[in-house]
């Protein structure tokens, strides 16, 4: 059963019939659904002024490629939840081989305070809430491909090699 809200109801119209289907009516699930998508393009929205904020301070490579692999591997875990375990193992595998990419973003959120530093994390976290949008939105309009995509993610995080210190 559907149930339907006439818009005068609301207003205290002395002829409304609450919840009674009725020609010219919402149904109350499309007024859900409706707000779910206005709060999904609101939370996008706050995602792209943050990103436009952040863009005005340069990462550098080794951020970059953590807010990617910090954001693919959680789109990864939703979509598929039984290879969590797996899709865990390799992130923290490619954290150990990756030492610059750790390091960065230990000094990011444990270095010494600075201005500079803050608007380097602010940067970090306006990509990763990007990153993680798209790959929410990639996961949730073709799940197949998402899925395909996280095969080929996690198996170039398993053949990487790190980059070498100078």
């Amino acid at each position: 059963m559907v149930f339907f809200i006439r818009c005068s109801t609301l207003s205290g119209h002395p002829k409304a019939q609450p919840l009674r289907e009725r020609r010219g009516s919402v149904p109350v699930l499309r007024v859900a659904k409706a707000m779910k998508l206005a709060g999904a393009i609101t939370l996008i929205g706050l995602s792209l002024l943050a990103t436009v904020a952040g863009a005005q301070v340069p990462l550098k490579p080794e951020l970059e490629l953590a807010a990617e692999v910090q954001a693919l591997a959680q789109a990864c875990r939703e979509l598929q939840p039984e290879l969590a375990e797996h899709v865990d193992t390799t992130v923290n595998d490619w954290w150990e081989r990756n030492a610059e990419a750790a390091d960065a973003v230990h000094v990011l959120y444990f270095g010494a305070p600075s201005p500079e530093r803050s608007a380097q994390q602010q940067a970090f976290e306006g990509l990763q809430q990007r990153l993680s949008a798209e790959a929410e939105h990639s996961r949730d309009a073709n799940p197949a491909t998402f899925a395909e995509r996280c095969r080929l993610f996690l198996a170039r995080l398993e053949s990487e090699v790190p980059p070498s210190r100078p």
